[in-house]
């Protein structure tokens, strides 16, 4: 990440291609380009609970002297509706008196978002005119990424868990015939 500024003591905020972690793709709600003088600056973001539910990220109340900003992430709490891990009992009898019992557990959506805690930013003064945001770690950038890569890993946990209960229902006919 690159903090520049320009000749009317702006703070001007870029983040290149090329400052992201390799293993992160496509950050869809990127933080760009944005001037000001800034006097307060406030980001909260809501943890990711484990089991997925009301995932809403955003960025909150950037405020200037002469203006507020909100910029906010995507809200993908609708996207994981009945997307918790769940443990999906199926029963059958395949013999007169075999009574067989499968336990499938979706897998942990966490895998991908564990140790994404809330980011902290670091704010630090020049002087009265200017104040620079400093990311540490890539703290931020890497949590905007992982929030825009949740749903795919969603609907992809989804997708393998229908796929699991399809095998298992078809395993079932084929047990009673």
């Amino acid at each position: 990440m690159k903090n520049h500024r320009d000749s009317d003591k702006k703070t001007q905020l870029n983040i290149d291609d090329a400052d992201r972690p390799a293993n992160v793709q496509g950050v869809a709600s990127g933080i760009k380009n944005i001037p000001s003088d800034y006097k307060e600056v406030n980001m909260e973001f809501n943890s990711i609970e484990k089991n997925i539910q009301c995932v809403a990220s955003e960025i909150k109340n950037i405020s200037s002297d002469d203006k507020q900003v909100n910029i906010e992430t995507n809200s993908i709490e609708k996207n994981v509706q009945g997307a918790t891990s769940a443990t999906k009992n199926i029963h059958w009898d395949y013999n007169d008196d075999d009574d067989k019992q499968i336990n499938m557990e979706s897998s942990v959506i966490e895998k991908n978002v564990e140790d994404i805690a809330s980011a902290t930013t670091n704010i630090h003064s020049d002087n009265d005119e200017n104040t620079l945001v400093n990311m540490e770690d890539g703290d931020i950038l890497n949590y905007l990424a992982m929030i825009d890569n949740v749903d795919t890993e969603i609907q992809r946990q989804k997708q393998e868990q229908q796929n699991l209960l399809n095998t298992i229902a078809a395993e079932e006919c084929m047990y009673r015939v």
